[in-house]
C-alpha cells in the first residue's frame, strides 16, 4: 500500500507511505504500490469449477483493460482464456495505475480499462445488446466538492478521480446515441447517495453496506421501470 489514511474532522485524507513507495522502487516497481493480492483474492473467490459452469454458460461475460503500450482499450471475453489467463485479465481491469500494479502481459503494459472506458455502452451494443443495465457508483447530479489537495498524493489522486469522471460522462453520452441510432434501451442506476470521495480508501465494512443498500435500491428502482412499462402497453 504506497499511502497511509487519516480521519480528520469525518474526512479521510491520504498521505504518502514514504517507506513501502521506496521499497517498491528499490524492487523495481514501475509504479507507489502493488495489488498482487488481490489477484491471489480474485482465484480465491472465483474456483476453476464456477469459472467452467460461467464459461459454458448462455452469458459472455468481458472485462475491459486499457493496452498502454497500443494506445487502445480491449475487451477481453471468458470463452477466449482459460482460468489463470482470465483472472489475471479480471485482475488487470481493476488495476489503478499508478497506484497498483502495471502488468506486462503477451508483449505489452496493461492496466485499469477504466482510464478508456469507464462505461462501454457502445461496445455492448455493439456486441448485439438490445437491453443494457449500467450501474453508475456516484449520484446522477454531483452533491460535493472535493477537500482541497494535502499533498502530491492527494492532488494526483484527485486529478486522476477528475479525469475519470470525465471519461465516465463522454461514455454515456456516446452510449445514448449509439443507443439511439440502434434501436436499444439503456437502464442507468446511479447511487442514492455519495459513497466516497476517494476510491482508493478501501474499508470492508462500509463497502459492505453500499453494496447492500445499493441491491435494494436498484431492486426497487428496477420494479418501478417494470410497472411503468407495463401501464404504458
Amino acid at each position: 500500500c504506497p499511502f497511509t489514511i487519516q480521519k480528520k474532522h469525518g474526512v479521510s485524507n491520504i498521505g504518502i507511505a514514504h517507506w513501502n513507495v521506496l521499497k517498491n522502487f528499490y524492487r523495481g516497481s514501475k509504479t507507489f504500490g502493488e495489488s498482487h493480492n488481490l489477484l491471489k483474492l480474485i482465484r480465491e473467490t472465483i474456483t476453476p469449477e464456477e469459472f467452467e459452469i460461467l464459461k459454458h454458460g448462455p452469458k459472455d461475460i468481458i472485462v475491459t483493460v486499457s493496452n498502454l503500450s497500443l494506445n487502445q482499450v480491449e475487451y477481453k471475453s471468458i470463452n477466449d482464456f482459460e482460468y489463470d489467463d482470465f483472472c489475471e485479465w479480471i485482475w488487470i481491469s481493476c488495476n489503478y495505475t499508478p497506484f497498483m500494479s502495471l502488468v506486462r502481459k503477451e508483449g505489452c503494459e496493461y492496466a485499469d480499462g477504466g482510464l478508456g472506458s469507464m462505461v462501454p455502452i457502445e461496445e455492448a451494443i455493439k456486441r448485439g445488446a438490445k437491453v443494457v443495465d449500467a450501474i453508475i457508483l456516484h449520484t446522477e447530479t454531483t452533491h460535493f466538492n472535493r477537500m482541497p489537495s494535502r499533498n502530491a498524493f492527494s492532488l494526483l489522486t484527485n486529478m486522476f478521480a477528475f479525469m475519470l469522471d470525465r471519461i465516465e460522462r463522454q461514455n454515456i453520452r456516446i452510449g445514448k446515441f449509439v443507443a439511439n441510432n440502434n434501436d436499444a434501451i439503456i437502464n442507468f442506476y446511479y447511487t442514492p447517495i455519495v459513497l466516497t470521495t476517494n476510491s482508493l480508501i478501501f474499508e470492508k465494512d462500509k463497502m459492505t453496506s453500499w453494496w447492500e443498500s445499493g441491491f435494494q435500491y436498484a431492486d426497487t428502482k428496477s420494479q418501478q421501470q417494470s410497472q411503468l412499462q407495463i401501464e404504458l402497453e
